[in-house]
């Protein structure tokens, strides 16, 4: 998999408190940085779902130990339990393009 090309994170001032997820403003930003059409937001929470939604992206919901039990009202794209999965599913979407 390709190394990280961009990263986001809110600014340091009343603005950039304002614009936090599921706001999309930083998903979006990331995406047109990479200039890419499809992108994969990964998240453990529903503000990290929401906001790929809201970017029109894909969203893989990482539920680990600590969300188990949560129930979403928003639809990942997929769900994966851990990192390692995720990279198996993402590296047999490769293969299968």
């Amino acid at each position: 998999m390709p190394e990280f090309e961009t990263a986001r994170g809110r600014r340091p001032t009343l603005s950039g408190a304002a614009a936090r997820k599921p706001e999309p403003e930083y998903v979006e930003a990331a995406v047109a940085d990479l200039g890419v059409e499809d992108a994969l937001y990964v998240g453990d929470s529903e503000k990290d779902v929401v906001a790929a939604q809201r970017a029109g992206i894909d969203a893989a919901y990482l539920r680990r130990d600590h969300v188990a039990d949560v129930t979403l009202s928003a639809e990942p794209t997929f769900e994966v339990p851990d990192l390692e999965r995720l990279v198996e599913r993402a590296t047999a979407t490769e293969r299968r393009v």
